[in-house]
């Protein structure tokens, strides 16, 4: 999340393509640094490829907090269930 990194402190990409920057590392990278990012992506080939991509993007360009996970049974449309959500909130709200 390259745009208000000081008041969102992380993200859930889910079912949808993250593209944040395409070329140049954003002027925020050194906030971002601080939150937490999780990536997670279905059934879509297409979809996973790219999420994939984003993840090696994210870490390349510094960002270590970062979870991916595929999960088969997400297709669009259909919502994460509350165990899986909950894992990813509890990531998102971890304090170092």
């Amino acid at each position: 999340m390259q745009f208000y990194p000081t008041i969102f402190k992380g993200v859930i990409y889910t079912s949808c393509l993250p593209i944040n920057w395409k070329n140049d590392i954003p002027n925020t990278i050194e906030e971002m640094k601080n939150n937490r990012y999780v990536f997670i992506s279905g059934s879509d080939n297409n979809l996973e490829r790219e999420m994939r991509r984003m993840v090696r993007k994210y870490e390349n360009s510094g960002l270590e907090k970062i979870q991916y996970m595929n999960i088969p049974q997400l297709a669009y449309g259909k919502n994460l269930n509350r165990r899986r959500l909950i894992e990813f909130i509890e990531f998102l709200d971890t304090r170092d």
